[in-house]
């Protein structure tokens, strides 16, 4: 005779069972449909599996492209990077992997402490889940300042790139700025001088992901290369008027030299007329050890302000009194219409700028060649042009700090 051994619905063994089956049937959908599923991340790692395998993702930028891992992820419907929504393409997203491209992100209108700093969120209709991840901006890097000597109170902006986020920025010494207002573009930074500052050097950065500090090239009340700046380093002979009034030229930094004339006829090259030139007295402005440096490692600098509209005419700076090499600096030509500055600004002119033929020749092969062992270094006015309306009616600029420095990094 067949016999059927049947399980009671009351056994223990059916009891068990039937406990087991309710519990996968409501946890996390794994006997069934995954639509009950949150999306889970559970790491990032690099677009390579190989770079992956022996270095670590630490961070993600702006444009980063990379593979966010878990669980459910085809159940995504949004990413967000610090708050910032991200598209990303179905075709590139499986169960447990999503290929992604962090989105632009304008780090000026990100708040430094909100809660969403630093992480990835994805998100269903189901839930979110957020992630814990430095979403950071490029590396800092910082190229000049406008004006490189300045004081108290005076306002200079320091150009570079990806300042975003700043905490703190710092002049020689260990003195942070008085105030500081970046660009929404991360190009600039405008800093207010504070008090105090005595020492010349390097301004820092500081950012949420790095410091920086402007390069050896673009230093702040560095005297290093010095040949006149009318006061401690007195080199002037002739030419331009000098005054120590800052309500005439705003931001000066004790004594200047200034031009004040006008009505400079087309074709005027009688600079040395109506104190329109700077003349120092000969001396040697590069030491023997430096004449064999590339000519784009150095560069004469000045500051200038140029307060009445200049539309036409050129300041000729020579070297020597011979006139062998000249640079000429006419920033109108660049602006195609009358040029100031907005105050005192550095300006740079490379060895490289030192030309024959009136600034228009060939560059010098080397600093040797530029070299005597006196220098009679000049800044000159003339109106070169020839167009019988191109007269220069008024000339009011100062120069201050004209110095010999090196440039490259």
């Amino acid at each position: 005779m067949n016999s059927k051994k049947n399980i009671s619905c009351h056994s223990p063994i059916a009891i068990a069972m039937a406990v087991l089956l309710g519990l996968l049937s409501t946890s996390c959908g794994l006997f069934g449909s995954d639509d009950d599923r949150i999306p889970e991340i559970t790491s990032v790692r690099y677009m390579h599996p190989d770079t992956a395998a022996v270095r670590q993702l630490e961070q993600l930028g702006p444009g980063e492209i990379f593979v966010i891992q878990g669980n459910n992820l085809d159940r995504v419907e949004a990413v967000f990077f610090n708050g910032v929504g991200a598209s990303f393409n179905p075709v590139f997203v499986t169960k447990t992997n999503m290929i992604i491209t962090v989105p632009d992100i304008n780090f000026m209108e990100l708040d430094p402490e909100s809660d969403e700093m630093n992480t990835i969120k994805v998100v269903s209709d189901k839930g979110e889940f957020v992630f814990d991840f430095p979403i950071v901006p490029p590396p800092p890097s910082l190229s000049h300042l406008t004006r490189e000597f300045g004081q108290a109170g005076d306002q200079i902006r320091l150009y570079g790139q990806s300042l975003f986020l700043i905490l703190d920025v710092r002049f020689p010494g260990g003195i942070s700025a008085a105030d500081f207002t970046p660009s929404d573009n991360g190009s600039w930074v405008d800093l207010v001088v504070p008090d105090g500052v005595t020492e010349g050097g390097a301004i820092t950065v500081e950012t949420v992901n790095e410091e920086v500090a402007t390069p050896p090239s673009s230093p702040f009340n560095d005297y290093t290369g010095m040949l006149n700046d009318f006061d401690d380093v007195n080199n002037y002979e002739w030419g331009a008027l000098v005054s120590d009034d800052p309500d005439l030229f705003p931001g000066s930094i004790g004594s200047y030299g200034y031009m004040q004339t006008g009505n400079i006829t087309p074709g005027n090259w009688a600079w040395w007329e109506d104190t329109r030139s700077v003349n120092l007295v000969s001396l040697r402005w590069m030491e023997e050890e430096h004449l064999d440096d590339p000519l784009q490692d150095w560069a004469l600098k000045f500051d200038i302000y140029i307060k009445d509209p200049l539309a036409y005419g050129t300041f000729l700076i020579r070297i020597h009194d011979d006139w062998d090499y000249i640079a000429r600096y006419e920033p109108w030509e660049d602006t195609g219409g009358a040029y100031t500055t907005d105050g005192w600004v550095t300006v740079t002119i490379p060895l490289s700028m030192f030309r024959t033929d009136n600034g228009y020749g060939q560059s010098a092969a080397s600093i040797r060649d530029l070299h005597t062992p006196d220098e009679s270094m000049g800044i000159m006015f003339v109106n070169d042009n020839e167009g019988e309306d191109d007269l220069v009616e008024s000339l009011l600029v100062a120069f201050d700090h004209m110095r010999i420095v090196r440039i490259a990094d």
